[in-house]
Parts: C-alpha cells; sequence; structure tokens
C-alpha cells in the first residue's frame, strides 16, 4: 500500500515536502529518476496509454489530488493503465443505501466522480463496473457514464476482471481496479494496479497499492484518476 504521508522518497533520492507551501516537483524534473521504470519510445517518462498528461505532477497537484509516487516501480505501474474498473457499493457510494416507503432502493454518487470518469473517457481510459449485486441503478449509471462494460451478480471479481480484459483485448497489468472490501481482494490480487477508499476494509487497504484520501462515494474515484491522468 501507498501510505499518505507528508513526505516521500523519490527514485532519484530527491525528497518532496509535503503539507502547507510544499514544493512542487514535476515528473519532468526527474525524468532521470523514473527511467529505471521503463520510458516510451519518445523516452516520455509515461506510457502511451497515459500520452498527453504531462501536466501531472508528482503529487498530483494539477489535478487537487495530493498523492505521491513512492518509487520508480509504483510509477512503472501506473503509466501502463489503459483502463480503470470500479467496485460500484464503498467505491462509488459510501456503502449504504436507503429504501422509499415504496421499498425501492436508493444510493447516492458522486458528480465528482461522474466528472473524472467522463473526462478520463475522452482520453481514451476504458472503464468497467463490477457489483456483487443486481440493481438498477448499476444500468442507470453506466448510461449516464457511457461505460458498456458492466457485470452484475458477480461473485467472481476476478473472473470478471479476466473477462474484461479478454473483451478490451488488454493484459491484466494494463487495468487499475478499486474495491473496499473482502470480496474485492481476489481482483486486486491480479490487477496490475489496485487502490482503495480510505474508508476501505482493513484487508484491503493493507493489499492495495494505492490509498487514497477521500472515502467511497465522496470522490474517492475521482481522486484516483487525477492521480493517473490529466484530465
Amino acid at each position: 500500500m501507498i501510505p499518505n504521508r507528508p513526505l516521500s522518497k523519490l527514485a532519484d533520492g530527491d525528497e518532496a515536502q509535503g503539507g502547507d507551501g510544499a514544493q512542487r516537483l514535476s515528473v519532468q524534473e526527474h525524468t532521470a529518476g523514473w527511467e529505471a521504470a521503463g520510458s516510451n519510445a519518445e523516452g516520455s517518462p509515461r506510457g502511451a496509454s497515459l500520452a498527453g498528461a504531462s501536466e501531472l505532477l508528482l503529487d498530483g497537484a494539477s489535478a487537487g489530488a495530493t498523492q505521491r509516487f513512492a518509487s520508480a516501480v509504483e510509477f512503472g505501474k501506473r503509466s501502463k493503465i489503459k483502463a480503470i474498473v470500479l467496485d460500484i457499493d464503498g467505491v462509488l457510494t459510501d456503502g449504504t443505501f436507503w429504501w422509499d416507503l415504496n421499498g425501492g432502493e436508493q444510493k447516492r454518487f458522486s458528480f465528482r466522480d461522474v466528472m473524472g470518469i467522463v473526462r478520463a473517457g475522452r482520453k481514451g481510459i476504458l472503464f468497467a463496473l463490477i457489483s456483487g449485486e443486481e440493481n438498477v441503478m448499476v444500468d442507470r449509471l453506466a448510461a449516464k457514464l457511457n461505460i458498456d462494460s458492466v457485470y452484475q451478480g458477480c461473485s467472481d471479481k476476478a473472473s470478471a476482471l479476466r473477462s474484461f480484459a479478454k473483451e478490451k483485448n488488454l493484459s491484466l497489468s494494463e487495468i487499475c481496479f478499486m474495491g473496499d472490501d473482502i470480496n474485492d481482494l481476489d481482483a486486486i490480487e491480479i490487477a496490475g494496479y489496485s487502490a482503495a477508499p480510505a474508508n476501505a476494509h482493513e484487508s484491503v487497504l493493507s493489499a492495495v497499492d494505492f490509498v487514497v484520501r477521500k472515502s467511497g462515494g465522496d470522490g474517492a474515484v475521482r481522486e484516483l484518476i487525477d492521480s493517473l491522468v490529466a484530465i
């Protein structure tokens, strides 16, 4: 797991100070430090899947995020990402639901997450939704976000992740998965990169590559997207 901490060691031995008045260090300023993670054909420290993301800062400042890359290896994993697969409950929602007087189920989603997904999609990032439940609201959300890969009533999220990879002709190393509970652990294990909201289950927090500072349903997905893609 990549902890959110006030001081982060860079691959080339330099440090980025956090907190108020933090020094903003751009990826371009540390190209040499990232070369160990692998460059693309043009020598860019970011992979082709994130082309055009040169504005992204090391601590995500260009998009309002505050995450920091822990190492060149970590940066290398992130630079491969071409798709983001999201759990629904506890990631895109806060993990709660309401029943109305007619017995209908209601969930709350964040427009900040919606904006991030839509804008990242325009940059060429692919998305999929995976849910352990069957719910018409997931279909409505997918339609709103123009996501055509939706897996509902899914008890085996790792298999769903493999199916998505095959469908989109991707390797698992090119997929980021964000989950929040123990039924997400199998998918977390096989994804090329994994993330979790700040309020995820303890077993997930210790298993993922990256923990965002936002909670599920409160901009956690947007924070992840901002850390990966300049949107």
